[in-house]
């Protein structure tokens, strides 16, 4: 009887052995062949940072889609550079109070001004005789030394010098491990400076974000941005940079009927400190059909920046009353950053 059972034993040891080994097997080759699925069971979604838009637009791709991996690092800012903002404003104005930094705060000279945008963290600077930064910016160079002296910036891209009426204007992104980011308000971009043909600095606008402040949120699964605008009601952020002079002429709200692209970039954006992620975006830039309720249409040169997170995860963004985002894809006559 006894070696009844140690034979059994034997046998149910062996058995055991085998399912173990088994199902080990079986997890090392769905980690190796379907990783992306296991981990992404584990992701927390988030909200998405634009609406779903009231009316359709139909988008017509006129060049090649962009190649992206299959997830990405998606980032969040714990908190923004008020402290920075405070010590500039200082060498203009006498501080003497504390500054509650989730409302607007303004400091005006004779013509100058001074401000700090609490919904989009952005700092905008307008010079007059009284208030001048001390420093001139004559190369790429100086942009780097302006951006750390000022506002302790350690890791910037600048995009691109265009050569002005009133001089030059210097455009670029703040970077972090392997991305580059900014913001739709600059046109993706996290700062914009312009200044005079002698150097002197007119005006800058930028992002009061620095790196110490950004953590690492979580990766997050991509769609192509093909797959993603089929759906002609996709959540999408549209800036007009320029339409036909006649829809001056007669003002009245317009919808994006057609969106033709012609230019398609992968790059990360920071939309507000509602949202507070730094997240991969596609931006598009190209053509667009405006009408308006009588049909009547006109043309416009149109950004269209759209989430590249996979929408599985991606939590819906409730709609405002009075949508802030469709107050602003109606074109303006002016289009830059008025804080």
């Amino acid at each position: 009887m006894r070696n009844i059972n140690i034979v059994i034993n034997r046998k149910l040891l062996i058995v055991i052995v085998i399912l173990v080994l088994l199902l080990g097997i079986l997890i090392l080759i769905k980690t190796r062949k379907g990783g992306d699925s296991i981990s992404f069971g584990r992701i927390k979604k988030i909200q998405s940072p634009y609406e779903i838009q009231r009316d359709e637009t139909v988008v017509e791709f006129k060049t090649k889609g962009v190649d992206i991996p299959t997830k990405r690092a998606v980032f969040k800012v714990e908190e923004y550079n008020t402290k920075d903002f405070l010590r500039f404003v200082e060498s203009y104005f006498p501080i003497e109070q504390k500054y509650d930094f989730s409302e607007a705060q303004s400091f005006y000279s004779q013509r100058g001004i001074i401000t700090y945008n609490p919904d989009e963290a952005l700092l905008y600077f307008l010079a007059d005789s009284e208030l001048r930064v001390d420093m001139t910016i004559r190369d790429k160079d100086d942009i780097t030394i302006f951006l750390s002296q000022y506002f302790d910036i350690q890791k910037l891209k600048l995009e691109e010098v265009d050569t002005t009426d009133y001089g030059h204007e210097y455009r670029g992104r703040y970077q972090i491990e392997d991305i580059e980011y900014g913001s739709p308000t600059l046109g993706g971009d996290a700062f914009v400076v312009k200044t005079d043909r002698d150097g002197t600095i007119l005006e800058f606008t930028l992002l009061l974000i620095k790196n110490e402040n950004i953590t690492l949120f979580q990766n997050m699964p991509l769609s192509k941005v093909e797959e993603l605008l089929s759906d002609t009601k996709y959540p999408k952020l549209l800036k007009h940079r320029d339409v036909e002079n006649r829809y001056y002429t007669e003002p009245s709200s317009f919808n994006l009927e057609e969106y033709f692209v012609k230019d398609i970039e992968f790059t990360y954006q920071f939309n507000n400190v509602s949202n507070g992620y730094i997240l991969p975006t596609y931006i598009l830039k190209g053509e667009g059909r405006l009408v308006n309720e009588k049909g009547e249409k006109v043309w416009s040169q149109t950004d269209m920046y759209v989430c590249a997170i996979n929408p599985s995860y991606l939590t819906e963004k409730p709609r405002e009353l009075e949508s802030e985002d469709e107050y602003h894809d109606q074109p303006f006559p002016n289009p830059d950053f008025t804080p």
